[in-house]
């Protein structure tokens, strides 16, 4: 998995509070309910499904790709006009990895790519790109 062996080389991430744009699922043009959601194209990529009830929920339906979320700062989470950004920032030892997803969407389906950018001191920064696929599949489990 991409997201996986990216944060590998970061052990702990940031600590910073999330901000999160308000506003119901609905709202922004995506049908609440059961989302799945891929990112990358090969037999490793993980399809990740999660319940969509409202535009905070973007953040886990992206954060579950990555190894350490718990520990990561998710700088953005937006949905409007069709455009989808999913922003998660982790720090360690003095190195960085941002994680930037963003994609066209509609009420049940977004498409678009996920970048991750690894800044190490003393190499160069890495960038890998993948592609991420997204579909709603159902409705939430009730509460």
């Amino acid at each position: 998995m991409l997201l996986a062996s990216a944060a590998t080389v970061l052990a702990a991430c940031g600590d910073d509070a999330a901000t999160i744009a308000p506003g119901s699922a609905l709202t922004a043009g995506l049908a609440p309910g059961q989302w799945a959601v891929t990112i990358g194209d090969d037999e490793s990529s993980d399809r990740v499904v999660s319940c969509l009830r409202s535009t905070a929920d973007l953040k886990t339906m992206f954060e579950r790709n990555l190894d350490e979320a718990s520990l990561c700062n998710n700088e953005r989470a937006t949905a409007e006009g069709g455009k989808l950004t999913v922003a998660f920032r982790c720090e360690a030892d003095g190195g960085r990895m941002s994680v930037v997803t963003e994609a066209d969407y509609d009420a049940v389906s977004l498409e678009g790519e996920t970048t991750i950018t690894l800044q190490i001191p003393g190499q160069p920064d890495r960038a890998m790109s993948a592609p991420v696929r997204g579909e709603r599949v159902g409705d939430c489990p009730s509460a």
